[in-house]
């Protein structure tokens, strides 16, 4: 009794258990039902920015269909890249401001915002660039990040607070939201950093702004004012465009709203997750304490158990009991109780050994049946087998029996062929032997047969013996004169002329023969000559480029098929910057500057090779930085003052101060303008004196 309350009062305890563990687990639950409620609002916020998104996506696939192409072909093979690989910037930028997006969209060129692909690795560049225009011809474009940074950019800029006297309130870069390189690609490009933004007022500022002169370029209500200064009066001019409405940036993506709803989405996710498994710790405790508990039952159970079982044994003690107090009241006679029991199981033995006789029997006639089924089967498979080889022998004769039916038909197709061509043979002989012969059903009858025969006894017996006959018949009948010598003439010519035009065709054909000889021998010493003429400009090319510190190639570009002349080309690689490879020139590789250097370089080692009295550079110099310009100037000075080449004629707007010049240069000043001094008034002698004299009052 002890143990069972001692059990009964760790059931209670259990119990308790199971109801606090159980009360949590339910607030648990419930907390995770609401925080699953809030994923979901999340990630409808974060598909409606995705919306936006794939909006964009279809605009680009209408506006633009070889970038859209190139942008899904960039998605899905994002692994074959080293590094991050920015898509157009309809993708890629936002403007909060709806206000600000018409004018972001006029100052991006449309080939930057639709078709434009920013890498942060050069060979990728190249990887990617290759794989669209030359096996997908899709027209792209690709830039490098700028080396400068964003706030580098930044520094260039005067303060806003400078200007906002003139009712400027933002640059266009506060302006776009979007990754640091294309902000920086912006940034040198098109200059964004620079670029202000005024509100109406400005309108009335536009007179102080022109004389400020800082002010170059900026937005104000509808237009894009524009000041220039003339270059002869110095006098400022502005000009004004109008900004047309947004076509592209339509919809306005906040990337810090997008990355904080991801990241509260990931918080979200993080914490439904470590409910989870409170949740699954709560079930496992939960399944802790029910074992207990069914151990507990399980224990009060047996405890019952054993008491019934103490019971009932004490109930079949007190019944055995009574028996054996029965049993002790009457007399028992022991023999024939004994005979009555050996008489029981002699019975019991022969109904045993009888059953056991007949199933022997049963087994028997069941063995001897399984051996005849198994002979039965036997044969049955043999049988089977030679059906299956006589089906086949079957199948075989009938193939056999209609290929004998089929040539049959064909046999009696020619006898009949034939029994109609011996009906005309015997009319032609009886027609020959002028003889009226009766068709009784027989083809000949036998005295004419006879008579056939013995005119062919007459004849030769053997083939040889009975062409060379038919040959002799043939010239006497040649003899006759049947044969007009017109046809024997015309014969006779064309046989000739077959044969001359054999010998025509074989004499053409070794001309062909030696003229491919010649063509080979010719392209090989023409390759030879180009091959040594490309290494002598390429040694030229090469010591050009290492001059200016940086690394050139020429060579050859020889083409698939070696025969394709049209083809052949010049191929020029350049690398200006150290850590990368040499590339081939192309219009997305390179700027401006550097395939103008690259060019003048190319022309500088072709001196040699061309003779020509004057040569003549148009603004060769426009685009590129002043430290490539003044050594441009300097290798072209040097090589046009050598005897040995040709005169220049360089013509340029402008040149860079402090040139270093040659003794053979000749300078030649264009004047032109509202302020500019008529020739008949311009005195050169006067003009040469005045510089003596301020250069002496500088010493």
């Amino acid at each position: 009794m002890a143990e069972w309350n001692k059990l009964e009062e760790e059931r209670k305890k259990i119990s308790e258990q199971q109801t606090q563990l159980s009360n949590k687990h339910q607030q648990v639950i419930d907390e995770m039902r609401r925080i699953q409620q809030d994923i979901q609002i999340k990630q409808r916020e974060l598909d409606h920015i995705n919306n936006v998104q794939e909006t964009r996506l279809a605009k680009l696939q209408h506006q633009n269909p070889d970038a859209w192409k190139a942008v899904k072909w960039l998605r899905q093979n994002r692994m074959l890249f080293q590094k991050t690989i920015y898509e157009p910037m309809i993708l890629s930028l936002n403007v909060n401001d709806s206000n600000m997006m018409k004018y972001v969209e006029f100052i991006i060129p449309k080939r930057d915002l639709l078709a434009m692909f920013i890498f942060e690795d050069t060979d990728d560049m190249e990887l990617f660039i290759k794989e669209c225009h030359e096996k997908q011809k899709l027209v792209v474009h690709g830039s490098a990040i700028p080396s400068m940074s964003l706030e580098e950019f930044r520094r260039e800029s005067m303060s806003i607070n400078d200007l906002k006297k003139y009712g400027m309130v933002q640059y266009v870069l506060d302006t776009i939201q979007g990754p640091d390189p294309i902000l920086r690609y912006l940034c040198q490009t098109i200059k964004i950093h620079t670029l202000p933004i005024a509100n109406d007022s400005a309108m009335a500022q536009i007179d102080n702004i022109t004389r400020d002169g800082r002010i170059r370029r900026f937005f104000v209500k509808n237009f894009f004012y524009t000041l220039s200064i003339s270059y002869y009066t110095n006098e400022p001019s502005t000009t004004n465009v109008h900004v047309q409405k947004e076509k592209y940036l339509t919809d306005s993506i906040s990337h810090d709203r997008k990355q904080k709803i991801e990241q509260e989405h990931m918080q979200m996710k993080d914490r439904y997750t470590e409910l989870q498994k409170s949740q699954q710790t709560f079930e496992k405790e939960q399944t802790s304490l029910s074992r207990q508990l069914d151990d507990v039952k399980a224990r009060k159970i047996a405890i019952n158990d054993k008491r019934n079982m103490k019971a009932k044994l004490e109930r079949k003690i007190e019944e055995k009991k009574h028996t054996l107090t029965i049993y002790q009241k009457k007399q028992i006679d022991i023999e024939k109780e004994e005979k009555l029991a050996h008489e029981k199981e002699m019975k019991i033995h022969e109904d045993k050994m009888h059953k056991l006789s007949v199933q022997v029997k049963e087994l028997e006639n069941f063995n001897q049946k399984s051996s005849t089924m198994m002979i039965e089967s036997g044969r049955v498979a043999l049988a089977r087998q030679q059906h299956l080889k006589a089906i086949g022998k079957l199948e075989t004769y009938n193939e056999e029996l209609t290929q004998l039916k089929e040539q049959t038909i064909n046999s009696k197709k020619r006898f009949e062929a034939s029994e109609t061509l011996i009906r005309l043979a015997v009319q032609k002989i009886i027609k020959s032997l002028d003889k009226n012969i009766s068709s009784n059903g027989t083809l000949l009858p036998n005295k004419l047969i006879k008579e056939l025969q013995t005119k062919f006894a007459k004849l030769p017996k053997n083939l040889a013996d009975l062409e060379s006959e038919i040959m002799n018949f043939n010239a006497q009948l040649s003899c006759q004169g049947t044969i007009k010598d017109d046809v024997i003439r015309l014969h006779q010519q064309e046989k000739t002329n077959l044969i001359q035009i054999e010998n025509r065709i074989n004499d053409l054909e070794n001309k062909i023969k030696q003229g491919q000889i010649t063509a080979d021998t010719s392209k090989t010493n023409w390759l030879n000559q180009v091959n040594k003429m490309i290494n002598d400009i390429n040694e030229k090319f090469v010591d050009l480029f290492n001059t200016m510190g940086c690394k050139g190639q020429v060579c050859l570009d020889i083409p698939e098929s070696p025969k394709d002349f049209e083809k052949y080309g010049v191929n020029i690689k350049v690398q200006f910057r150290d850590g990368e490879k040499l590339h081939e020139m192309s219009e997305f590789l390179q700027s401006g500057g550097e395939k103008s250097v690259s060019v003048m370089l190319y022309m500088i080692a072709l001196q040699n090779m061309t003779i020509c009295p004057f040569r003549c550079v148009d603004e060769i110099n426009q685009g590129m930085d002043p430290t490539n310009e003044r050594r441009i100037f300097e290798l072209l000075v040097r090589h046009s003052s050598d005897k040995a080449n040709s005169q220049y004629f360089l013509l340029s707007p402008k040149l860079l101060p402090n040139l270093k010049y040659s003794r053979k240069i000749k300078l030649l000043f264009v004047c032109n303008g509202d302020v500019n001094i008529k020739s008949q008034e311009w005195n050169v002698s006067k003009y040469i004196e005045r510089r003596r004299a301020l250069a002496q009052s500088s010493k």
